[in-house]
């Protein structure tokens, strides 16, 4: 796993986000959202900084565990939500389809060589992916959606989506023949 100073400097990078969307009008999940993103953001400059093979495995093992529970809490709670005001489903519905392409991204960087420049490339082309996806979250997604929710029921939504990702994170596997 990242070191504890990667580990920290991740946290502290969601953290601050985090005050960032609160002055932006942002409560409950979308709050979490936002530091998580950032965190995420964070490890994974960190991974693509890295050319030590050890240090990459030992990174995109952490990575791949937060994107992967991270996006499936997200459908299986947040985006359910978004699907209860008529505003919203057109952003529900094109998260469904982000989140497709970020399952097959994750797996093109789990099948390639730690220890290649296709691994380095897949992870680029995933760090796009997630750069644009937070971009329109944040930008668009969650603000919309922050007008229409109540505090109550973003709070709510925040309790069930960190549950969710905690048993998310218990449940993921490496597929066959990875890393």
């Amino acid at each position: 796993m990242p070191n504890p100073f990667e580990q920290l400097g991740a946290k502290g990078a969601g953290a601050v986000h985090q005050v960032s969307g609160a002055i932006k009008g942002l409560h409950g999940v979308f709050n979490t959202l936002v530091g998580q993103h950032a965190e995420a953001s964070s490890l994974l400059e960190r991974a693509k900084a890295t050319r030590d093979p050890a240090k990459r495995a030992d990174l995109w093992a952490k990575i791949r565990a937060e994107l992967l529970s991270h996006e499936k809490a997200e459908v299986a709670v947040l985006y359910p939500a978004y699907r209860t005001y008529g505003r919203l489903v057109a952003f529900a519905n094109e998260h469904d389809q982000e989140s497709e392409a970020l399952e097959r991204a994750i797996a093109a960087v789990d099948e390639a060589p730690l220890i290649s420049n296709v691994w380095l490339t897949e992870l680029e082309s995933l760090i796009s992916l997630v750069l644009k996806h937070v971009d329109e979250e944040e930008t668009q997604w969650f603000p919309e959606a922050a007008e229409l929710m109540s505090k109550e029921e973003t709070a709510d939504l925040d309790q069930r989506f960190k549950a969710k990702k905690e048993a998310l994170l218990e449940e993921i596997e490496w597929p066959a023949g990875a890393h």
